[in-house]
């Protein structure tokens, strides 16, 4: 049978024991992909970007955070995107200009007292246009020269087989010799041109060419 001074020192024990306890619950938040603790408030961030966007396509990326009071930075931004210190969106609309790979993006974290860190990403930006060019005919099809006041335009197919190509552009001039598509979507494009004479005859299509965008 325990003494009054025994019951007494155990039942310290048990109230320090669970303190304790309680102080080991309250340190164990959570972390983003790095986590930096510079105190016991808990702070965490994660997320994965859309690891590519097309030229001309909207990317817009926050990522989640656990805690109050934030303030976000961020390493290696590409120059066509804007960011938010206080939200911690990266945002922008690239051009043909910024077609190519962004490495090493970091985005960071701090309540003041904490600082978590989202782990190193990479954003692709792919080309989402194809020019096409040509050279204007120099005989017709019997062998006989052909002058470039007799020919009237070009017409430009494209479709997603080579044998199904479809009229997407007239081009009236005969001295413009290219065409640009914007915002192709991801697959193989097919592509072919025609000359038409001033009369309105017009040619047998080009050798056919593919682009995989």
């Amino acid at each position: 049978m325990m003494s009054h001074g025994e019951v007494v020192m155990r039942q310290y024990f048990v109230r320090t024991l669970l303190l304790a306890m309680s102080i080991s619950l309250i340190g164990c938040g959570g972390g983003g992909n790095e986590n930096t603790s510079t105190g016991s408030v808990a702070l965490a961030i994660s997320g994965s970007p859309t690891p590519s966007v097309k030229q001309g396509e909207a990317f817009q990326f926050t990522p989640a955070t656990l805690g109050t009071g934030l303030n976000f930075s961020i390493q290696n931004k590409p120059d066509w995107m804007s960011f938010d210190s206080t939200s911690g969106q990266l945002s922008g609309i690239p051009t043909s200009a910024d077609v190519g790979v962004y490495t090493g993006i970091r985005i960071s974290v701090t309540n003041g007292d904490t600082t978590a860190t989202l782990g190193d990403f990479n954003i692709t930006v792919k080309s989402a246009s194809v020019i096409l060019s040509w050279a204007a005919p120099v005989s017709r099809a019997d062998g006989a020269a052909i002058d470039m006041t007799e020919i009237g335009g070009y017409k430009v197919y494209t479709g997603s087989s080579a044998t199904d190509l479809t009229l997407v552009a007239n081009v009236s001039d005969p001295y413009t010799m290219k065409y640009e598509f914007n915002a192709l979507g991801e697959g193989i494009h097919y592509f072919a041109v025609s000359a038409y004479s001033t009369s309105g005859v017009e040619s047998s299509m080009s050798v056919v060419v593919r682009k995989t965008i």
